[in-house]
């Protein structure tokens, strides 16, 4: 992050950060230089974005490929 000057997407994937919406929300909690917010209602269809509108970095919740 430090190398690119900021964060364009957060992404969450796999068994937690697909399926923890509490994991999610203490993680963008804490990331408060990337100023995300998310969307109260986190809980979205898989490929969602969960950050909130206004929010400069795009938060989304993409489910790990099927092999």
């Amino acid at each position: 992050m430090a190398e690119l000057n900021g964060l364009d997407m957060l992404v969450f994937t796999g068994g937690i950060g697909e399926n923890d919406i509490d994991a999610r929300a203490e993680t963008c909690a804490n990331l408060d230089a990337l100023a995300s917010s998310l969307t109260q209602t986190q809980q979205r269809p898989r490929f969602a974005v969960i950050s909130a509108e206004n929010s400069p970095v795009t938060v989304r919740v993409i489910p790990p490929p099927k092999i």
